[in-house]
């Protein structure tokens, strides 16, 4: 049998919004009702105190409507959840009731009052403010009026409440503010994704190891592992750079315990991290391609371009750190927020960071660092000589022409010598220079061989090298067309050097 409303104008057989706010603006609504009643039969009623119990009887019927459903819908449509509405009158009109409510409740229990509002008003008046420094006089001198008392414990609940209903909203403003930006970044990178694929070539995300001009297929390495650029590259690269948003997501929230706003600022915090990882990794491929970041040589395998693209996209958590900063200090600015009210209000405090909070804090940063590491290599040995390259015959020297263009017999066996060194030990060398590392007095360098023709490629050799001898590595080769060769010189896995030669048949 429906229910029928009730005298408190409850909306009877409409069902509570199926969110936990609405679950506590009912629960705190019958709790007020219940200490309304035992206030009146306490003290007995006249006319003012008549007053007072129907006024907060109508912000009580007032506070449930907003949390019940209207009509037919069962959950809140899209415009109440984005303006807050019943969130906001909810939670006045409960406000209210409990401002109200002071002036019904027995004098012990008005007692109990004061270290609670005084806990609270400290995070909205400063130390000096006359109305917190008056309402402290109540906690300690027994000469104060009721009525005084009362006037001075409903004035500070209104600032209470009044400062907590501004913070709701402009934590609600936040978290309108991070999902138009998700939204916009995700509109912006589906269209760039769109158009690329429509033609790949209006943003080409291949890497040209070799010293040939762009264009050639020759030396193209491409995020979908082919020669030339392809519409897989751009959704390859978002997909990776949005697993890196995601992880980044996770490690964001990690200091997070939840809130009990009814505003997520978390979730929106994390949501937002995976399209910017999307669009960092984008930028960050465009970036290396273009050659605008120190340090980092041109990449010369399809794993390599994607697993710097998953380190962009996780890489932008640092950029975004300044936004989860301040969603979470907006939480904590709410009275009884997780973290303490400032110094200057309670006096000197020891920090409360433990030895696991310490250490969970530094994960990002380890992370980071571990990640950079499997990629990357250690850290680069400071280095400065030559890398130079001869091709030979039986131990005899093949002339290299000022275009390396190497002439070779069809079918005859030649080795390809890589040193590395101090100086310069054959006509065809580049200068190697590594500044900015940690100082060792041996490096260890490897060389390798890659070639447009897939049999002529040849796995990398250890060289190592002292500051006052040179290493190096022998490949051997045989060639029956013209091909090209790319003589690549790595420290750990950085390509530092590559050297190419043009090999023509005799």
């Amino acid at each position: 049998m429906a229910q029928k409303s009730t005298a408190d104008g409850s909306a009877g057989s409409r069902p509570l919004w199926p969110e936990p706010w609405a679950i506590d603006v009912a629960t705190q609504a019958d709790r007020i009702s219940h200490r309304v009643r035992a206030a009146v039969a306490a003290g007995g009623e006249d006319a003012v105190r008549a007053a007072y119990r129907e006024a907060i009887e109508s912000h009580l019927t007032a506070a449930r409507q907003a949390a019940r459903s209207r009509g037919r819908a069962l959950k809140r449509g899209p415009a109440d959840r984005w303006r807050g509405t019943s969130i906001e009158l909810a939670y006045r009109h409960l406000h209210e009731a409990k401002v109200f409510l002071t002036e019904l409740v027995p004098e012990d229990e008005l007692d109990e009052l004061v270290p609670e509002v005084q806990a609270k008003i400290a995070y909205c008046l400063p130390p000096d403010d006359v109305r917190r420094l008056r309402l402290g006089e109540f906690a300690t001198r027994a000469d104060q009026g009721s009525g005084r008392k009362r006037a001075a414990i409903s004035q500070a609940m209104q600032i209470i409440y009044s400062a907590t209903d501004q913070m709701h909203a402009r934590i609600r403003s936040f978290r309108n503010l991070v999902l138009s930006a998700t939204a916009l970044i995700a509109v912006f990178g589906t269209a760039l994704i769109v158009v690329v694929y429509v033609k790949p070539e209006l943003l080409p995300m291949c890497f040209y190891p070799s010293a040939e001009l762009p264009g050639s297929p020759a030396g193209a390495i491409c995020p979908s592992g082919a020669a030339t650029p392809t519409a897989n590259d751009i959704i390859i690269i978002v997909g990776i750079g949005t697993v890196g948003g995601v992880l980044a997501s996770l490690f964001a929230i990690r200091k997070v315990r939840g809130t009990s706003t009814p505003y997520n600022i978390p979730v929106a915090l994390a949501v937002f991290k995976v399209p910017v990882g999307a669009l960092f990794a984008v930028a960050g491929v465009l970036l290396m391609g273009g050659g605008f970041l120190p340090g980092v040589g041109g990449l010369d395998s399809q794993r390599q371009i994607l697993a710097y693209a998953l380190v962009f996209g996780f890489a932008q958590l640092l950029a975004t750190r300044l936004i989860d900063a301040r969603g979470i200090s907006l939480l904590n600015e709410l009275p009884g927020g997780e973290t303490p009210a400032p110094r200057s209000l309670f006096g000197p405090s020891a920090s409360t960071e433990g030895p696991a909070q310490h250490l969970l804090s530094k994960v990002p940063e380890v992370v980071t660092d571990q990640v950079r590491s499997a990629i990357l290599g250690p850290p680069l040995v400071n280095f400065d000589g030559w890398v130079s390259v001869a091709v030979l015959h039986d131990g005899a020297l093949v002339a290299v022409g000022e275009d390396r263009r190497v002439a070779l017999v069809r079918g005859r066996s030649y080795s390809v010598l890589v040193t590395v060194g101090p100086s310069q030990v054959a006509e065809l060398a580049e200068r190697l220079v590594v500044t900015g590392g940690v100082d060792r007095p041996a490096v260890e360098f490897s060389a390798e061989i890659d070639s447009d023709q897939p049999a002529l490629r040849r796995e990398p050799e250890p060289v190592r090298v002292s500051s006052r001898s040179a290493g190096s590595a022998s490949f051997d080769v045989s060639v029956d067309d013209p091909v090209n060769l790319w003589i690549r010189v790595a420290q750990g896995r950085r390509t530092l050097q590559s050297i190419s030669l043009l090999i023509v048949p005799a």
